[in-house]
């Protein structure tokens, strides 16, 4: 069963693909959405992830249902979400997770087969759909890009309190209301605390290390300038030019900042 009307739930317990190849498509999607009309509706997942593009076109049915009808959406992940699957659950207004479950992500992958040119096109495009994918992640968890870009470097696995901890959940099913709210978000607002310095530590470090840089690249440049023979050993055209390196490497210095902590940019 895919989807039960009386209910209002739609149940994504396989893999996301096209429905022609026997996975969950958003064919199906539609069809439910088009029968359930306006009202709150439920999306149930059990799903290893698959398609990305499928599960885009999932996320786009579930919007253009929730402007046209005003309708609030229930996520809950009843056992694993994995890979574009995810898409799916922080589609939600209010996301749920058992106990026992599972979230998974990762960077999109594809199998591919071609000469250089195929493999490099395809990898380009890997790029594309990965920054996609992050940034989406980035406008709906509770953590910095730098830890994303960390987790989508493997598969990257959270048991319910960490999914809660988070983001992925706003509430764990069967648990009691003080341990889904209080002390776990008092938890995510400290490691999300605990990230930033680090991101900004990290920041502050390599704007040290160019700025320093910079500075004895044009130290150098001047003194080798100052060594340099005078004017009258040189071709008129050549010591103008000499003059104006110079001048223009002694104003560099003069205006060089010092080291600032890079602009940071909150997600």
């Amino acid at each position: 069963m895919k989807y039960d009307q009386t209910t209002r739930e739609i149940f994504l317990y396989d893999s996301i693909g096209k429905s022609a190849d026997g996975y969950f498509g958003a064919d199906i999607v539609a069809s439910a959405l088009s029968k359930m009309g306006s009202g709150p509706i439920t999306i149930r997942i059990n799903s290893p992830g698959g398609s990305l593009y499928e599960a885009w076109a999932m996320h786009e049915l579930i919007e253009r249902h929730k402007q046209r009808y005003n309708s609030r959406f229930m996520t809950s992940n009843d056992g694993l979400c994995a890979s574009s699957a995810t898409i799916l659950l922080l589609t939600g207004d209010h996301i749920v997770g058992s106990k026992q479950s599972i979230v998974m992500v990762h960077k999109p992958w594809i199998v591919c087969v071609g000469n250089e040119d195929d493999l490099r096109r395809d990898a380009d495009t890997l790029t594309l759909a990965g920054e996609r994918l992050c940034q989406f992640y980035a406008a709906k968890l509770k953590v910095t890009r730098g830890q994303l870009d960390q987790w989508l470097r493997t598969d990257s696995y959270f048991d319910s309190d960490q999914s809660l901890l988070y983001g992925f959940y706003h509430q764990i099913t069967g648990a009691s209301s003080s341990k889904s709210v209080a002390p776990e978000r008092e938890k995510a607002e400290a490691k999300l605390r605990q990230y930033r310095a680090q991101d900004l530590v990290h920041a502050a470090r390599r704007n040290m290390e160019d700025y320093y840089q910079a500075k004895g690249q044009i130290s150098s440049a001047t003194k080798i300038i100052d060594a340099a023979p005078s004017k009258s050993n040189f071709p008129r055209l050549n010591a103008a030019r000499l003059a104006l390196l110079k001048r223009n490497i002694k104003e560099r210095a003069r205006s060089a900042p010092g080291p600032t902590p890079t602009p940071y940019r909150w997600w």
